[in-house]
């Protein structure tokens, strides 16, 4: 589903989404530039892709992770204002140069995998039973005492 030029999809429109892309586009849902947003909830059936080319990408709904594994890619930058939860063991993986910013409040719980890009102002750290960083990766994650052992 490709966003460009500033898009907003509402609240009242869900997202039920699954998949890598087509051809054509590079994540099942693909902001090509701009600001684009996707106010309303967004549930992942399967392994899928959010895409941000460039500009920004926000998502403000809650988004459900049911089964697969998240990709958050790109150049551009992407915001998820809304609370990240998984009702299924799943994963989340960051890649590409742009800047992937989480809500504080996510009851996500699989492993995290940051393969480039910064990942920033978690205030709440989604801390997983496996973190993997590249030497590469710049990261501003605070601990909290809730976070994983010092």
């Amino acid at each position: 589903m490709p966003l460009a030029g500033g898009m907003n999809l509402g609240a009242s429109v869900p997202v039920s989404i699954a998949g890598p892309g087509t051809s054509t586009s590079a994540g099942a849902i693909e902001s090509l530039g701009g600001a684009n947003t996707i106010a309303g909830p967004v549930t992942l059936t399967g392994a899928t892709q959010l895409q941000s080319d460039a500009g920004t990408l926000t998502v403000s709904g809650n988004i459900d992770i049911t089964a697969g594994v998240i990709t958050y890619a790109g150049a551009g930058n992407i915001n998820v204002t809304g609370a990240m939860t998984s009702t299924a063991v799943a994963g989340m993986i960051k890649s590409g140069a742009g800047t992937l910013t989480l809500a504080p409040v996510n009851t996500f719980r699989g492993p995290i995998t940051l393969n480039a890009g910064s990942p920033r102002s978690w205030t709440t750290v989604p801390w997983a039973a496996a973190v993997s960083l590249p030497r590469t990766t710049t990261c501003r994650l605070p601990c909290s005492p809730s976070g994983p052992p010092r």
